[in-house]
């Protein structure tokens, strides 16, 4: 989710099956696996178990995040492994060990803090301004309330707190971070003369014979994968786009659901941790008990003097508004059964002794019908749509393949817009045109005899049926047709050539004694920081170049003489040195991190019980 704030681009899926109870129950034959499944688990990890069904939505969610990152490129029947099973199965362990430690490590993000940065977030932003409206947008589109929205990202907060400590543990490098500024950072003085390849272009167009043999020694440069041109249509939920809310369905699921609309107790504490178990610990927790009880005012100002935990005490103690299983245990229940306004303590857990400030509460309550029914009515819709798709997706294959003829039964049958598609060879890819799908087309009985492929899932209840329409077999560009762009590029290459030889040439005139040779522009000093326009492989020739050293180096269309005179580099500032330890500290951190999420698995007893989900054995 954070993620989601720093590059804005990746937007979070809204779950519907979160919602799914008896009254909106879909069926369905494709992409339902296991929806009536034996309780056997697959894993545990603190003797709490993951069930197979807890795996798939695991897996569900993991694909479509690998599909939205690789595009055309994505697979899905790549995952359909052991070892894809064993490495999805490890994320899902991982994640729950990250939960379970964040848990017991009493890491835990104000609500405020989660606003702050959903107000400063780009992608709820308009004209440099937080937007209600885009915020709302975004709610509406992921089915989510504020509330529930604001609760994962204070989640997904704690959860880089943790993380983010643990990164700040991990060995940094002096030496490295010194090296790497030397390298990036060393300045050079240089001048120097362009001898560009354009005024050599008129002299430098190839003969008729070097075109030819060009020609015919490339090609495999101007081949022309077989192809074909095609037609085909998709069947998915979002095929259904006329379907009527009905009112009283929309009413039932509310009241069935009250639970899931009612936002649960939530209350705002503050603390004063003393680390220790002994005596000493506790009494002076005692001791800051009966100082904050006579004057609770100065809590806050008793909390920064005293209180040993870093995330709060600058603060004033101030742990925001959490729900329940936020805290550890005992934390927990003092707060839940203190009244507002109480202070209590001392309390003990495995970080020390607790003094608590209950300051304030919002009790539960149930949303009105109003306030959620678009939510509802959307679910209804998607519900409908997957009904719908589930029981035409039988009907759909059998017609694609019955009457293979044409696609023309399905598009009437269904409303369906049929697309086309030209140039799909054998490794062609996209988001619908999966592997699968160009196999299909290039069979014989689609190819050759012209008939539908069979329906195809290429995504999570989509399926797709397609035909050929032409079939163009391998072939060469004849040679009239790439005559004139082989013809430029040997021009260009010629030209460049005669530029080098120029270059060498007044270079060792000007060597020689001869300096009106060269005419060598005023001195500018440039780094691989700061390259002052010069092309990336001139930097890199005259940053390995002795000092002091004239050389010549290939620019982007030109060659260039280079007088390297002299080289420096910049004293390294604290700040500088820190910046490059942390970016060493990014090359090894995902080393580090694994090894962490190792231990926390070792930590909490992380088991797996089914070895078909075990990584294979080499």
């Amino acid at each position: 989710m954070l993620q989601a704030f720093r590059t804005h681009k990746r937007w979070m899926m809204f779950i519907a099956s979160f919602f799914i109870v008896p009254s909106f129950v879909v069926t369905g034959v494709y992409s339902y696996n296991r929806m009536i499944q034996s309780e056997e688990k697959v894993a545990e990890i603190d003797g709490e178990g993951i069930s197979p069904q807890e795996f798939d939505n695991a897996k569900r969610q993991y694909l479509d995040n690998v599909r939205r990152a690789q595009g055309s490129q994505f697979n899905a029947a790549s995952f359909d492994t052991q070892a894809a099973r064993a490495m999805i199965l490890d994320y899902l362990l991982n994640e729950r060990a990250l939960k379970l430690e964040i848990a017991k490590s009493h890491v835990l993000v104000s609500e405020s803090d989660a606003i702050n940065l959903i107000k400063s977030a780009g992608v709820f932003q308009k004209n440099g301004k937080f937007s209600p409206e885009a915020y709302q947008n975004y709610l509406h589109a992921t089915g989510k309330s504020d509330a529930i929205f604001v609760n994962e990202l204070r989640a997904d907060m704690a959860r880089d707190v943790l993380t983010g400590t643990i990164t700040r543990t991990t060995l940094e490098s002096e030496f490295g971070a010194k090296v790497l500024f030397d390298v990036m950072r060393e300045e050079r003085t240089v001048r120097y003369a362009s001898i560009s390849s354009q005024d050599f272009m008129k002299t430098s167009k190839p003969d008729a014979k070097d075109v030819r043999a060009f020609y015919d020694a490339n090609l495999d440069a101007f081949k022309v994968a077989e192809n074909v041109d095609i037609e085909y249509v998709t069947l998915s939920p979002a095929s259904y786009t006329n379907i009527t809310v009905n009112e009283d369905e929309v009413r039932a699921f509310y009241e069935q659901n009250a639970t899931r609309f009612t936002v649960a107790e939530t209350r705002r504490a503050s603390h004063i941790l003393v680390r220790g178990e002994d005596d000493k610990a506790l009494a002076k927790a005692k001791s800051l008990l009966e100082q904050a009880k006579k004057n609770p005012k100065r809590f806050a100002a008793l909390a920064k003097a005293n209180s040993e935990d870093p995330g709060s005490a600058q603060k004033g103690g101030d742990l925001g508004f959490f729900g329940r299983g936020a805290m550890v245990a005992p934390f927990e229940k003092a707060v839940f059964e203190a009244k507002k306004g109480e202070i209590v303590g001392p309390v003990k857990t495995d970080f020390g002794y607790h003094v608590i400030y209950v300051t304030d509460l919002k009790p539960s309550r149930q949303q009105p019908l109003a306030e959620v029914r678009a939510d509802i009515e959307k679910l209804y819709r998607n519900n409908q749509a997957l009904r719908l798709f589930a029981n035409d997706a039988e009907t759909f294959s059998n017609m694609v393949y019955e009457q293979s003829e044409s696609l023309a039964p399905v598009i009437e049958r269904f409303k369906l817009k049929p697309e086309k598609l030209s140039g799909v060879t054998r490794n062609f890819t996209d988001e619908l045109i999966t592997p699968q799908v160009s196999e299909a087309l290039f069979s014989f009985d689609v190819l050759k005899d012209k008939r539908n492929t069979s329906a195809i899932e290429v995504a999570s209840n989509t399926l797709l049926s397609a035909r050929v329409t032409a079939h163009h077999p391998e072939s060469v560009l004849p040679f009239e047709e790439v005559r004139p762009q082989i013809e430029n590029l040997l021009t260009r290459r010629n030209a460049m050539a005669a530029a080098k030889a120029q270059a060498e040439k007044l270079l060792a005139r000007y060597e020689a004694g001869d300096r009106n040779a060269l005419r060598f522009g005023k001195p500018v000093t440039v780094s691989r920081q700061a390259p002052q326009g010069v092309p990336v492989s001139a930097l890199n020739a005259l940053m390995l170049a002795k000092v002091p050293q004239r050389i010549v180096a290939q620019g982007d269309s030109a060659w260039l003489v280079v007088d390297v005179q002299k080289s420096a580099v910049p004293e390294a500032t604290q700040d500088e040195l820190a910046g490059l330890k942390s970016q060493l500290l990014g090359m090894f951190m995902p080393g580090e991190s694994r090894a962490y999420l190792s231990a926390l698995k070792t930590k909490y007893e992380a088991k797996v019980l089914n070895k078909d989900y075990l990584p294979e054995k080499k």
